[in-house]
């Protein structure tokens, strides 16, 4: 609920409007911590909006939709962000939180190879060899790469990603799709934008795989070997990579995943925020590539935040347990649609 609420005071009150810091940070009112926000955590138009923009209106009018609802249910936990949520529910009413909505083997000590069965996609998702191929790496040794089903980068965005992995010398497995700006571009597959001769470097130092199309990602997040995520941030990766207690890269793409990524880096402390620079429409350089990873899954900080996030991990267990905050509050729902329909 961090996200959704900041997004809400932000969009409502418009960066304009608030108050500023000597660094130029924006001061978020209204919340149960103090919050400030730079430029890099927000969208690049957020800053200059204006009362007629469409975002800013249709949060004017979300505001009340939100206070008539009878119930709110929401995918978190009360422990992950217990402030939070009981600042939203003050503000728009009677909310309860059922998550993490994993499958109940996410929440399993031993867990089976495939967290969920393969899915024919229309590709050749090669999961087996995956998996496999993890099996032969050290433990939390492999960044799994991956910015959602439905997000995509740049091209320029994907040849510094992948100079910057390949100079740190950490094993990766990336789930690549087609770049945001491909256009009417002639392309056999996603491959065809990686450097020259990038993918074939990392067969033969099997440093890396490439995977295209669907990917079976709890499964490569439960996996021994993965020791860190680079992630858009969205809010069902934040689930993922707390429920497995896999650290975190946070590489926000839109809106919402910005403020995700507020939370993960300066709230619950279990990620490393991507060096986006502005000034070069928000890329992310290779040498920057190379030491945030170097950080995240080398030195002594991705041991920090890798013990933070395990607490975590056993808070969400907790959560979904029989007597957990999230599964009574499952509970509850039920009963009270229950009882709504004996009046």
């Amino acid at each position: 609920m961090f996200g959704e609420s900041v997004h809400q005071i932000v969009w409502e009150a418009l960066p304009r409007n608030l108050p500023r810091t000597a660094s130029g940070r924006y001061v978020v009112p209204g919340l149960p911590k103090e919050v400030r926000l730079t430029r890099l955590q927000m969208l690049p138009e957020l800053p200059e909006a204006t009362a007629d923009n469409d975002t800013h209106q249709f949060w004017l009018q979300r505001r009340p939709g939100n206070k008539q609802s009878w119930r709110i249910i929401t995918n978190t936990f009360y422990e992950l962000e217990a402030d939070f949520v009981e600042h939203f529910q003050r503000v728009n009413g009677t909310l309860r939180t059922i998550g993490p909505l994993l499958p109940p083997e996410a929440f399993e000590d031993v867990r089976p190879r495939r967290i969920v069965p393969a899915v024919e996609m229309g590709v050749n998702t090669e999961e087996d060899k995956c998996l496999q191929w993890l099996d032969e790496q050290a433990e939390a040794s492999v960044l799994y790469i991956s910015f959602g089903s439905e997000n995509s980068i740049s091209i320029s965005q994907i040849e510094e990603l992948a100079m910057g992995v390949e100079a740190s010398g950490v094993k990766f497995v990336w789930v690549l799709r087609t770049p945001s700006d491909a256009g009417s571009k002639v392309f056999s597959s996603a491959l065809d934008f990686l450097p020259a001769g990038f993918h074939v470097r990392m067969v033969e130092k099997k440093q890396g795989i490439i995977i295209l199309g669907w990917a079976p990602q709890l499964s490569i997040l439960a996996h021994p070997s993965t020791g860190g995520f680079l992630s858009h941030c969205g809010w069902n990766a934040v689930l993922e990579t707390t429920t497995m207690g896999v650290p975190m890269i946070a590489w926000p793409l839109y809106a919402e995943q910005h403020f995700n990524s507020k939370f993960v880096v300066d709230e619950i402390q279990i990620a490393l925020e991507a060096p986006q620079r502005v000034e070069q429409n928000w890329l992310v350089t290779r040498d920057d590539v190379q030491k945030i990873v170097e950080v995240l899954m080398v030195e002594e900080k991705g041991r920090e935040l890798k013990k933070r996030v395990t607490e975590l991990k056993e808070a969400a267990r907790a959560a979904v347990a029989e007597g957990g905050s999230s599964h009574k509050n499952f509970d509850l729902f039920v009963s009270e649609i229950m009882s709504l329909q004996k009046t």
